[in-house]
């Protein structure tokens, strides 16, 4: 029996991507985002994750960084939190 796409793990996946981002700085988010693609991309060599699985999860990523980055830029600007 296949491991491949275990619903626990990508949901387990999808809560480490909203951590990992919502955990980045301005400093780290660059090094960050690349280790949370590498990862996937090492998840889906060692045949854990299946292609789809893997755009669909950096898509997240992609997402929530872009998100962190952005509201992180508005609270360097403004000195406020960007709701």
């Amino acid at each position: 029996m296949s491991n491949r796409n275990n619903a626990k793990t990508l949901a387990d996946l999808r809560d480490k991507i909203e951590r990992e981002a919502a955990e980045t700085t301005l400093a780290d988010s660059q090094y960050d985002y690349g280790q949370v693609n590498g990862w996937l991309g090492a998840l889906y060599w060692a045949d854990l994750i299946d292609r789809d699985a893997m755009d669909e999860l950096r898509n997240l990523a992609k997402q929530k960084f872009e998100s962190r980055v952005a509201a992180l830029n508005v609270e360097a600007t403004y000195g406020e939190a960007a709701d």
